[in-house]
């Protein structure tokens, strides 16, 4: 695999990584990996993109370090993830960062009864741990963008038929 995928890394134009976290009062934001391709995808091509969900935003820096050891005592039982980037603007003179915050019907969700609790969801992975369901199927067999449990909150939001 790393044979296969370093090349690639080394030749592309633009990165496109997401993040676990951000941060309002600074724009910074935080990803979360244990391979760290997302170092690669981030650090290597001249302009990295993140596209980041809105509920994904922190109000204040202070906020960051609870949500880290939660996401990482949650999805693997460790105290830190493997890499944990902050990113705070462009590495270098001659590169770019851009942000795409990510609504896609977040901001409507929150004003479902039913939904509006999903927003919560660090997306850790745990719940997947511990489903019957998805260890029988693999959390894709049902359709759904969002494998697992979560998949099954999250996805029948993004059906316009049954709002």
């Amino acid at each position: 695999m790393r044979n296969n995928a370093r090349p690639k890394f080394l030749e592309a134009h633009a990165g496109l990584t997401g993040a676990n976290f951000a941060i309002a009062e600074t724009g910074a934001f935080v990803v979360c990996t244990n391979e760290g391709n997302a170092d690669l995808t981030a650090s290597i091509p001249p302009l990295h993109i993140a596209s980041i969900g809105i509920e994904k935003i922190l109000p204040k820096t202070r906020d960051l370090a609870l949500f880290i050891r939660l996401l990482s005592r949650s999805a693997l039982g460790t105290p830190a993830t493997r890499y944990t980037s902050h990113f705070m603007g462009p590495r270098e003179i001659g590169t770019e960062m851009h942000i795409v915050l990510t609504d896609n019907g977040r901001s409507r969700r929150l004003g479902m009864e039913d939904f509006w609790r999903s927003l919560k969801c660090i997306r850790c992975g745990a719940c997947m741990n511990t489903c019957p369901v998805y260890r029988r199927s693999g959390g894709l067999a049902y359709g759904a963008t969002y494998s697992g449990p979560i998949g099954i909150i999250i996805d029948p939001t993004f059906d316009e038929s049954i709002q």
